[in-house]
């Protein structure tokens, strides 16, 4: 007979667990395991119980971490400690949690969208112990704090810290965000508000979802992405046969200008509060062409009769000038006249943070090439350094910090490790001017809570 392995999930007085539902086809666990059987106890107590025997097996671990996305996202109480991956696990699988929280006299509430349950197991001293672990990509996050489990609705991100047993885990509130609503949240910044002064979260290489893993950055397509809140975007362009197609280095992301356009003045036609940022560069190597890149960009514009559409002075706009358009933050050569010449963000200099002092003025952080071991610690200070920057100074420079990394990691490694800190850090920093912040593997919580701090 299969044992019985029981898991609680306990909230103090200040959070409702109204449900916790099995997520069909997520368990990884011996072949006619049935799915769990769950009670609820009292509103801050429910149990989760599967029958199985626990046999270790580094197949379900492997399921469990990639699933999760690493270390970063997992946890356990006991055993091989917080910022570890299990080796071997006798099951997991996912639920979905759902929970109600007190907003002043209101009751609200926020679903934890995916949540995997794993249990593993340890030596203690001579004796093995069982012990569980919980863990999700968008959703568990350490960092270098308390691990959070974040759980999100239509407005709000509520983080909740966990701590954690044998076999319980035990969530209390942290924070919640103000109302906001992803694809119209500009439509709160007062319009004589400068680009500079607004904190904005972003995407590095937005559009490469193809090619492996050394390749791809992010996981949402663009209109997905503006429906999260994201409203800076990174457009790589090859230039062949007078036409732009989209690459992250040498690979084709399957998508080309026209079609990235199109997704942009859509979203701007349903949303015409907001705008949206975008930087184009030229990327791989051209081909078979008869003008400039910067000709090729024109022709786009003026063939879609849309050049209204676009900002692209070679000054500061304030929000009421940008809302329905598209802000041309330019990395290619000149487009031909200083009526189109969109915000210059020239010379470029690779992997290190520098000033531009055009008329607009910006600060750029920009290390991307990382080493294994130091290396990570190192990007990570280099982006904290200038979110601080951008917080503690007034200026009108515009602040753009790529949290994007790569080298002998890959961009999903390094955002495993950057984006739990970010988490970490909008949460204790929740009001402030941050800038333009431009992510790999972007969420909807993440940039709710960056969005948040316009919001004080």
């Amino acid at each position: 007979m299969a044992d019985k392995n029981e898991v609680d999930i306990k909230t103090n007085s200040s959070l409702v667990i109204k449900s916790i539902a099995y997520v069909p086809n997520t368990m990884s666990a011996p072949s006619n395991t049935k799915p769990p059987t769950i009670t609820r106890k009292s509103d801050t107590h429910w149990q989760v119980m599967l029958e199985c025997d626990r046999k270790g097996s580094a197949t379900h671990a492997e399921f469990f971490n990639t699933r999760c996305g690493g270390y970063y996202h997992e946890y356990t109480g006991k055993g091989w400690g917080f910022d570890s991956e299990p080796r071997e696990l006798n099951f997991c699988f996912a639920v979905s949690i759902t929970f109600t929280y007190k907003d002043g006299a209101a009751n609200k509430e926020a679903e934890a969208r995916v949540v995997y349950l794993a249990q593993g197991h340890y030596i203690q001293g001579i004796i093995p112990r069982n012990n569980w672990w919980i863990g999700g990509e968008q959703t568990v996050a350490n960092g270098n704090g308390s691990p959070l489990l974040l759980a999100e609705n239509t407005a709000n991100t509520v983080a909740m810290t966990i701590d954690a047993g044998h076999s319980d885990f035990n969530l209390a509130f942290k924070y919640k965000t103000k109302d906001i609503v992803l694809p119209s949240w500009m439509s709160k910044i007062a319009g004589a508000t400068s680009l500079a002064k607004i904190s904005i979260p972003g995407t590095h290489d937005s559009c490469a979802r193809f090619g492996g893993i050394w390749a791809e950055t992010q996981k949402r397509a663009l209109n997905e992405q503006f429906d999260d809140g994201i409203r800076f975007v990174d457009i790589r362009c090859r230039h062949v046969k007078d036409r732009f197609d989209i690459y992250h280095g040498s690979t084709d992301q399957k998508i080309n200008f026209q079609q990235v356009m199109d997704l942009c003045l859509a979203f701007l036609n349903r949303n015409a509060s907001e705008t949206i940022v975008m930087s184009i560069k030229e990327e791989s190597d051209p081909k078979d062409n008869t003008r400039t890149f910067a000709q090729t960009f024109m022709w786009y514009l003026q063939s879609n009769n849309c050049v209204d559409r676009w900002y692209l002075k070679d000054t500061m706009p304030a929000m009421d000038a940008m809302r329905g358009k598209i802000v041309l933050f330019r990395r290619f050569d000149e487009v031909g006249g200083p009526a189109v010449n969109g915000l210059k963000a020239q010379p470029w200099q690779e992997n290190t943070t520098f000033s531009i002092s055009n008329t607009v003025k910006m600060e750029i952080q920009d290390h991307w090439k990382t080493v294994l071991g130091f290396g990570l610690p190192e990007k990570w200070r280099d982006i904290k350094a200038l979110l601080g920057a951008a917080k503690g100074t007034s200026n009108d420079s515009l602040y753009v910090n790529f949290c994007s990394a790569w080298s002998i990691l890959t961009p999903k490694a390094c955002a495993d490790y950057v984006n739990p800190q970010l988490t970490d850090y909008f949460i204790a920093n929740t009001a402030g001017r941050f800038g333009c912040v431009p992510m790999d593997f972007e969420t909807a919580d993440l940039n709710r809570l960056l969005i948040a701090t316009n919001f004080p």
